[in-house]
C-alpha cells in the first residue's frame, strides 16, 4: 500500500512539474509577443492583457481594469459585438 501511494505521489509531482513548465512557456510567449492579446470574461470585461496591448493601445494598468470589449473596438466594429 505504501509503495502505491509513493508511486501516485511521484506521478503527481512529475505532472505538477510539467504543468509549471508549460505555464512558464505560455506566459513567456504571451509576454514577449508583439501581437495584442487580451482576454475577457463572459460579461465582456477585460481580465488580462499583454504588454503589447498596453504599449499599442495606450491604456495604463488602472484603466485596463475598467475596460470592456466594446470600449476597445473601433467605432465601425461595435455593431458586430454581442
Amino acid at each position: 500500500m505504501g509503495l502505491m501511494i509513493a508511486r501516485v505521489l511521484e506521478k503527481l509531482r512529475k505532472s505538477n512539474l510539467l504543468l509549471a513548465e508549460s505555464e512558464r512557456k505560455y506566459r513567456t510567449l504571451i509576454e514577449r509577443t508583439t501581437e495584442i492579446i487580451e482576454t475577457a470574461n463572459h460579461e465582456g470585461k477585460l481580465v488580462a492583457v499583454n504588454n503589447a496591448f498596453i504599449e499599442k493601445m495606450g491604456y495604463n494598468e488602472n484603466e485596463i481594469s475598467t475596460l470592456t470589449v466594446p470600449d476597445i473596438l473601433a467605432p465601425e466594429s461595435k455593431h458586430q459585438y454581442k
